[in-house]
């Protein structure tokens, strides 16, 4: 089995056309297809319903979107880990939260490795409760997650060294269309798809807390799909299957862009914080170093609010 067949697949399930997968994978459709085949072979069960017009992914696909994106991460951090090993690097480990790994975290990453120079890392991708358990384990030597600016913090400072790199707002988002029916004023009546965060999750909580009770007091909310994945809520959002809550910083070039579009005032916007938490005792020079360097930052590498360009980070316990 090829890791990049699972790539294909990805590529499939987020745009939903051949043409579009095979022109993100830069290989000619005739290719992909093949691949696609081969991914089928290996699995042992067809993968895409080709007998739908046009085609569909059958539901043991769509069911299982969170663990292939998951399984891909795996693969890679498999082989950075073994090169890493190889080489006689040390490594230093990132416990993140699925959304900022695919927003914020690549732009802090490049930002660090510049500065830190031949830098090996880690990413252990996670719930934020997953993230919070392997950093106090001692798997990770850095956390990067979200926390509620009206709540305590995740961890307290006097058990890890905290930063907070800067401001979030949870933005309602739906397609283009969708989002013109939610503001009409004639369907206030209408049924208002939701794509949900579990309940039990943080996002959950959160959207739970600020934004739904007062929606489905007013308005009639039906859940179409539940997912802590929020890079899949939003391909699925872009699709026009409803609406969801989303980091800003996750779903800006999509507005930019025109495939997503803001809910009107009536929806409200939680805000949020990103927070960096570092082990009290450094396990390696490495480690150090990057939370020398963020330390040092005196604005984010990466944009997390469509109001605000150039926020300072903020030291609330650097020691």
């Amino acid at each position: 089995m090829d890791v990049k067949w699972l790539e294909d697949l990805q590529a499939l399930i987020d745009t939903g056309s051949f043409t579009k997968a095979a022109e993100r994978r830069n290989v000619t459709q005739p290719a992909f297809s093949r691949r696609i085949q081969s991914l089928e072979h290996w699995f042992g069960v067809p993968l895409v319903d080709r007998d739908q017009r046009p085609f569909g992914l059958h539901q043991h696909v769509l069911d299982n979107r969170d663990e292939i994106a998951q399984t891909i991460d795996l693969l890679y951090e498999l082989r950075s880990r073994v090169l890493a090993s190889a080489q006689g690097r040390k490594r230093v480990v990132f416990a993140t939260q699925h959304a900022l790994t695919v927003s914020v975290f690549p732009a802090l990453i490049g930002a660090i490795r510049e500065n830190v120079q031949r830098l090996s890392y880690r990413m252990r991708i996670g719930n934020k409760p997953e993230c919070v358990t392997r950093f106090v384990s001692g798997e990770a030597d850095f956390l990067v997650c979200y926390e509620a600016p009206d709540t305590t913090a995740t961890l307290p400072t006097t058990g890890a060294k905290r930063l907070e790199l800067g401001g979030e707002t949870l933005l309602p988002v739906a397609a283009p269309e969708l989002a013109g029916r939610m503001g009409a004023a004639g369907d206030q009546n209408d049924a208002v798809p939701l794509l949900a965060h579990p309940r039990d999750s943080f996002m959950g909580q959160i959207i739970e807390r600020a934004c739904l009770r007062e929606l489905v007091m007013s308005r009639n909310v039906e859940v179409v799909c539940e997912t802590a994945y929020s890079t899949g809520l939003k391909q699925l959002a872009v699709a026009g299957l409803g609406i969801a809550w989303l980091p800003y910083s996750l779903v800006a070039d999509d507005i930019a862009a025109g495939s997503l579009r803001q809910l009107a005032d009536n929806f409200a916007a939680p805000e949020l914080q990103i927070v960096m938490y570092a082990q009290l005792k450094f396990h390696t020079p490495e480690a150090r170093s990057v939370w020398e360097f963020v330390c040092s930052l005196n604005h984010l590498p990466f944009q997390t609010s469509n109001v605000d360009t150039a926020r300072p980070v903020s030291a609330v316990s650097r020691q």
